[in-house]
Parts: C-alpha cells; sequence; structure tokens
C-alpha cells in the first residue's frame, strides 16, 4: 500500500501584480513565487506559465543562493530551449549555404520558412521542403543545426520578473 505523509515545509511567498500604468502592462499581469526555504525548491505560478525547480541543499541559505543566482541561470533550471529564434535561424541558415545562388533566389521566400512555426521540427520540414533537390548538397544534420532555438517568451518573461522585481526583495532582506 502506498505510504502517504503530511509534510510542513518552511514556505515564503512573494507576490508579484502589474499595475495598468506599467510600461509593460499585459505581460504577466500577476505571479507568485513560493519559496519552500526546508526542502530548496522555487514554485511559480503566474499568468504567463507555471514553473518549478528544487535544488540539493547547500551550506548557503536557500533564499541567499536565490538572491544571487542570474537570469540565465534561472531560464536553465526552469524551461528547455525549445521555441526557434526565426531570426537568429534566418542568418545561420543563410551562413549555412553561403552564396550559393540556386537557393538565395528567394530570400523573402527563405526568410517566410524560416518563420513559419515556433517548432523546431516544422521549421526543420519546411526547409527541407525550400531547399528540396538541393539537399543533396547539404547535410541535414548541418541544416539541422541551424535552427537556434531559445527559451520560450513566458518563461523569458517570468526570469525577467524574478530579477527586477523578486531577486531586490531577496537581496535586501534575505542575502547573507
Amino acid at each position: 500500500m502506498a505510504n502517504v505523509k503530511v509534510i510542513n515545509p518552511d514556505i515564503t511567498v512573494l507576490e508579484y501584480n502589474q499595475e495598468k500604468t506599467d510600461k509593460d502592462y499585459g505581460s504577466c499581469l500577476w505571479a507568485k513565487f513560493y519559496f519552500d526555504t526546508t526542502n530548496c525548491k522555487l514554485l511559480i505560478t503566474s499568468d504567463c506559465g507555471n514553473y518549478a525547480y528544487g535544488w540539493c541543499s547547500d551550506t548557503k541559505p536557500f533564499l541567499s543562493f536565490l538572491a544571487s543566482i542570474s537570469k540565465g541561470y534561472l531560464l536553465s533550471k526552469i524551461a528547455k530551449q525549445s521555441e526557434v529564434d526565426c531570426d537568429a535561424t534566418y542568418l545561420a541558415v543563410k551562413e549555412y549555404i553561403g552564396d550559393d545562388t540556386d537557393v538565395n533566389d528567394d530570400e523573402d521566400e527563405l526568410l517566410y520558412v524560416c518563420h513559419c512555426s515556433k517548432n523546431k521540427v516544422e521549421v526543420y520540414k519546411s526547409l527541407e521542403d525550400y531547399f528540396y533537390g538541393e539537399m543533396l548538397d547539404f547535410e541535414t544534420e548541418s541544416l539541422n543545426d541551424c535552427i537556434i532555438c531559445s527559451y520560450p517568451t513566458w518563461a523569458k518573461r517570468i526570469a525577467d520578473i524574478f530579477v527586477n522585481y523578486i531577486q531586490p526583495l531577496l537581496k535586501e532582506f534575505y542575502y547573507d
């Protein structure tokens, strides 16, 4: 039979609410950051997604640790680079194909192909269709490497909120 037990960790909650006068109003109206200082876990619920990550306990107090992390580090823990960066992909494909004039005939179409989706598989299929007949000249693995992914927009937004609004409070009240 399953074992179920009650755990009452020490949790600190910081709440973020956007105001109508904020220049980026509507990008993330609310977020709650739950800091489980007993188990070194961060849980974020918001209107731009829910995120969670747990760290191994360290000698440094958990909130002090979080007060010192970078946006990039937080993103690497709460999200995956799964959204195609269309502009970076377009530039990478242009660099990869070089000056091949047969392929460079319609740059607008190539730009459209690179912007067709945020899904890596769909972009690759579109590139494959675009280069049909030319694919023998290009290595498919290398073309796949041209598809540049970044963190999802909403994950980047929540990381911005963490760095700009939550971290200053952590530094003020909990930083050692």
